[in-house]
């Protein structure tokens, strides 16, 4: 990823103000700044953004990622420190709208905030940034953000399933997705090496939550629905859907897969996949896809409309198993998956009606790993 550096001016004295009660380094000469952010900013490459006050400017060293992570990681800092003004938001914002627009006009490909965008200068495609991108909301699809808009960990470089940032071109922005050993999708097949446990779900019907983010058709589920793998608990966030499956058996994608994503209390993830095979019509897809919107958007919530996740899964809960990935950029490790044999009907027309005519990576390589079953 590249790095830059950003020089966001705070002429307004109720600006430095701000600044300086927020505990921040003064520095008269600029160029000093910029050699302590470099010297700060190797010291720890975790960190997204550096910052520094000069005189009357911000020198900001931040990483191509610039989004509404950058701008809740400011609300946290700021917030660390007493006494700050009640101009905090709006210093807050214009750093973070000057840097983004700054990347922006390089030619980057920044995704720039709501409350930036107003002048915002559009990508190199001529196109400005598009709002969410995939997969995302209260935790990616697989484990990231969530409302078409909850800001978790949206993804700053947007990517796509075909084209300039297809799966293929996915590494050369998000180093794992291309570097990675241990990547999800996989095609399933023997030999299998047996395991004793279960997996049992707990699902509870909840306020119906649905969202199209752009990559997929997800549904945000409220507190309370639970999975116990080999008896460890882990609640579901979200369930989203891919067409066709991501996952192969024996060399044969079906016609979709829900994936139901889980996240215990020291923030493991886990994947239970429900492979949609064509067949009769799915009461519990019919009604998801009457209120699923057709375009990306916000979250929607209709009044008075239940959904419990249980309607979507089959009887029999034997499984495959492996370690994985995120299926979507940032493509991170570390994810365990749980593939269900038993596959569950959709009717031809409720996959047309998805509005995805294709929105799955392509299987990867299998490597060291070994695949479970129960």
């Amino acid at each position: 990823m590249s790095r830059h550096e950003v020089l966001v001016s705070v002429d307004a004295p109720h600006l430095q103000n701000g600044v300086a009660h927020s505990g921040l380094h003064q520095h008269r000469n600029v160029a000093t700044c910029h050699h302590l952010n470099d010297h700060l900013a190797n010291r720890n490459a975790q960190h997204i953004l550096r910052e520094r006050f000069c005189g009357n400017a911000f020198v900001i060293t931040l990483e191509v990622l610039v989004t509404h992570q950058v701008h809740n990681e400011f609300q946290a800092h700021f917030a660390a420190h007493r006494g700050f003004t009640k101009n905090t938001s709006y210093v807050q914002q214009q750093v973070v709208c000057a840097a983004q627009k700054a990347l922006a006009a390089s030619g980057e490909k920044v995704k720039v905030m709501s409350e930036c965008a107003a002048d915002a200068p559009a990508d190199k495609a001529g196109k400005e940034a598009k709002k969410d991108d995939g997969h995302g909301a209260k935790k990616d699809a697989h484990g990231k953000d969530s409302k078409g808009g909850k800001p978790d960990e949206k993804h700053a470089v947007h990517w796509d399933y075909e084209g300039e940032m297809g799966p293929e071109n996915w590494g050369k922005e998000f180093p794992t997705c291309g570097k990675g050993k241990s990547q999800s999708p996989l095609n399933i097949k023997g030999p299998f090496e047996k395991v004793r446990y279960n997996v049992v779900p707990d699902y509870k019907a909840g306020p119906l939550k649905i969202v199209n983010n752009g990559h997929t058709i997800q549904v945000n589920v409220t507190p309370g629905s639970k999975i116990r793998i080999d008896g460890k608990a882990f609640d579901l966030l979200q369930f989203h859907f891919h067409r066709p499956s991501e996952e192969h058996i024996n060399g044969k994608p079906s016609a979709m897969v829900i994936h139901f994503v889980h996240k215990n209390e020291s923030g493991e993830l886990a994947v239970l996949g429900v492979l949609l095979q064509e067949g009769n019509e799915n009461p519990g897809i019919k009604t998801l896809w009457s209120y699923a919107p057709p375009k990306e958007g916000p979250e929607v919530a209709p009044d008075n409309v239940a959904f419990n996740p249980t309607n979507l899964l089959p009887r029999e809960m034997e499984f495959f198993h492996y370690d994985g990935s995120l299926t979507t950029p940032p493509c991170t490790e570390k994810v365990k998956f749980y593939i269900l044999k038993s596959q569950v009907n959709i009717s031809k027309e409720q996959v047309t009606q998805f509005p995805f005519k294709m929105n799955a990576r392509p299987v990867q390589p299998l490597n060291d790993r070994k695949i479970l079953t129960n």
